[in-house]
């Protein structure tokens, strides 16, 4: 399922297990079956920034953004 290679993806790239938070406190990372856009599904929210139809490939590029 492309949903858990993403969140092993966001747990390996940023070190920090579902529910927790970096040792830094810069990100806390969570999983959620809906976020209200299904059109855009995969979803991915960084500070209030939603990223639609997001790859296992992208996700890395995603955070960078953010670090």
């Amino acid at each position: 399922l492309r949903g858990g290679e993403i969140a092993n993806r966001i747990q390996t790239h940023l070190q920090v297990g579902v529910g927790g938070m970096t040792a830094d406190r810069r990100f806390s990372f969570d999983t959620a079956r809906c976020l209200g856009a299904c059109g855009l599904a995969p979803v991915m929210v960084v500070d209030s920034d939603t990223h639609g139809g997001v790859s296992t490939d992208a996700v890395t590029n995603i955070l960078e953004e953010y670090i």
